[in-house]
């Protein structure tokens, strides 16, 4: 079983350390003989615990290899209670075969209403309140659209909404409420 990278540095970190403050000492004769015993291990593990023994001041000799530190767990994240499990008839399928398989809802292709306010938008256009409730900015002014008119909104191209007035007058809206 053979130590990470950061289990030698600390080693030769410890062992550099181990020499530095044997070189103080007047023992350094023996400080060399150590070193020279625990380079003559063969066995990575043991020749690495020979130097751990020497930098910590525990007496030499063969020792069990020291276990690595635990490593913190990373956190699992929650898993998603609310997405139930894909079946496992649909496993390999794409979106697109997904959705053959099971039809996605009509959408609704247009709506009609009637204008119950005009007013100004938070960023200056030309807001249009209807009767359902909702509230449509337009891309642009319209002067001839008045309250009380009745206009039709329908899809365009790219998810974007074209609002029709009675003078056939046609705007990019966009749906505020």
């Amino acid at each position: 079983m053979g130590l990470g990278r950061g289990a030698t540095l600390t080693a030769a970190i410890l062992g550099a350390c181990a020499i530095g403050s044997a070189a103080a000492s007047d023992s350094s004769t023996a400080l060399e003989r150590a070193l020279a015993h625990c380079a003559a291990i063969a066995s990575g593990d043991d020749r690495l615990a020979c130097y751990d023994a020497l930098a910590s001041g525990h007496p030499r000799g063969p020792t069990p290899p020291p276990t690595p530190p635990p490593t913190p767990q990373a956190a699992q994240p929650a898993a998603p209670s609310a997405a139930p499990p894909p079946a496992k008839e649909d496993f390999g399928l794409s979106t697109v075969q997904k959705e053959k398989k099971q039809p996605v809802q009509k959408q609704i292709a247009s709506i009609s209403a009637s204008v119950t306010g005009l007013g100004t938008s938070s960023i200056g256009r030309m807001l249009v309140l209807l009767d359902n409730g909702q509230s449509w900015e337009l891309d642009g002014a319209d002067s001839l659209l008045a309250v009380g008119d009745k206009v039709t909104i329908e899809r365009g191209a790219l998810g974007s909404f074209l609002l029709t007035t009675p003078s056939r007058r046609t705007h990019h809206a966009r749906r505020l409420h």
